[in-house]
């Protein structure tokens, strides 16, 4: 806190505030991203190869669900403050959001459409 004549200046104190409340939102949204994602899986578009016993998500559509273990690993974490991360720490995870085009696997998105749906927010 600082003065100047009749002035007090609390700019410190209400941008502690700020911060505090902005990481409160922030908070929210990973959550929502997460939330998403996951919900994506849960709801995409899929169809069946031939002698295959599990559903195949279409390209450029989210991941189908199979053993369950990308949905299960997706999660938030607060770095610090104002600072979020949502994901997943597989591989497996990094390879179908951008696809593996000298493996014929092609982008089955999960968290970008998870972020881009935040514009509406």
């Amino acid at each position: 806190m600082a003065t100047l004549g009749n002035i007090i200046w609390n700019g410190d104190k209400v941008l502690k505030e700020f911060d505090k409340k902005a990481d409160k939102k922030l908070l929210g949204l990973a959550i929502t991203v997460q939330g998403n994602a996951k919900r994506a899986m849960q709801q995409t578009k899929t169809t069946r190869k031939k002698g295959s016993r599990n559903p195949v998500s279409l390209p450029w559509n989210a991941p189908a669900i199979q053993t369950g273990q990308l949905v299960s690993d997706i999660n938030y974490g607060h770095v610090k403050m104002l600072h979020y991360r949502v994901g997943t720490g597989s591989k497996y995870g990094l390879w179908l959001e951008v696809g593996v085009p000298e493996n014929n696997l092609y982008p089955r998105p999960w968290l970008r459409p998870a972020l881009y749906s935040l514009k509406k927010i």
